[in-house]
């Protein structure tokens, strides 16, 4: 990490997420370093203005986390108004100044708590509805913090450093490489993000099916020396999600589509290959998961397939 690089600023409300941040700051802190990363607690010095030291704190950060508890939108005070309808609202002003500072701003959702709708915010922060979210699970805290810190590292680390690896020239002998083969990379191959181009393959499937099946061919595409574009690491948290999808479509020239019976379902993967084939670009469907025929769209009815099993003569193909 380079010492020059901006900070990292948590916002959220003590009596409700104070745990959480606090357990975000430890981990954060322990890799970033303590002076990078800031809240309230620590950087709100006493008998100083808030707003005033807020504007001091923000001045400082590149990124601004904010924790979203379950009850984040619907807090009162002690006069029973909810909290972010009050202008002076020290968390409500954080991200807004945020906001306005064109900062990049992470919804963290924690508690299981969702995003809240524009209709529950005021003016000053709606666009946050339009920033992707980090979501933080008790079950998986580990993973999602190590993730966390990925995202965040790629952020903060100065452009010249952002430099990952390119797909291998393709020559006339290029041939499938059996992942046991393939050489090892420094760190899970299906947690880098990879730079979007026409090459980049764009992976289009529904959540459920990520564990068993697209993980594993996200690993072995890259193995293979494809770039991949997934919505989980290609749209860095704190961008706007309509914005990076429709720039991935745009961008990228091939779809692998990731067949089941939930990305069937999914208006999102509809919307995406559909994207695809108005453009006239290349979409191969792979059956993850056996789909009824009355359940198949009507316009993927004439495409031909490939099994999960067979994964290996579609890599082929996306080799030739």
């Amino acid at each position: 990490m380079a010492k020059d690089i901006e900070g990292i600023y948590i916002s959220y409300r003590r009596d409700q997420s104070a745990g959480y941040a606090g357990r975000i700051a430890d981990s954060l802190q322990a890799y970033f370093g303590v002076d990078i990363v800031r809240s309230d607690i620590d950087s709100l010095e006493p008998g100083l203005d808030f707003s005033e030291a807020i504007e001091r704190a923000l001045e400082s950060s590149e990124v601004l986390l904010a924790v979203i508890g379950k009850h984040w939108p619907t807090a009162t005070d002690a006069a029973g108004q909810r909290r972010l309808e009050n202008p002076y609202d020290f968390v409500r002003v954080e991200i807004a100044t945020a906001l306005q500072r064109n900062m990049r701003v992470i919804p963290v959702l924690v508690q299981g708590a969702s995003m809240p709708s524009a209709d529950e915010l005021p003016n000053d922060l709606a666009p946050l509805t339009h920033r992707n979210a980090f979501e933080l699970h008790s079950s998986s805290w580990r993973d999602d913090i190590r993730q966390l810190i990925t995202i965040l590292d790629i952020v903060l680390e100065p452009q010249e450093a952002r430099r990952w690896p390119r797909r291998r020239p393709r020559s006339s002998s290029s041939t499938y490489v059996r992942p046991e083969d393939a050489p090892k990379p420094e760190r899970p191959v299906s947690k880098q993000p990879d730079i979007l181009s026409p090459e980049t393959i764009f992976l289009s499937y529904s959540r459920k099916d990520w564990d068993e099946f697209v993980e594993p061919l996200v690993i072995e595409l890259r193995q293979q020396g494809f770039k991949v574009w997934i919505d989980q690491l290609g749209i860095r948290s704190g961008t706007d999600w309509g914005d990076a999808i429709d720039e991935a479509l745009r961008t990228c020239q091939r779809m692998v589509l990731c067949v089941s019976p939930s990305s069937m379902q999914s208006n999102q993967v509809k919307m995406e290959y559909r994207s695809f084939m108005r453009r006239n670009k290349t979409v191969l469907p792979l059956i993850c998961r056996e789909v009824e025929v009355e359940d198949m769209p009507y316009d993927l009815q004439g495409i031909q397939f490939r099994s999960y099993k067979a994964r290996v003569k579609l890599i082929e193909e996306l080799i030739e």
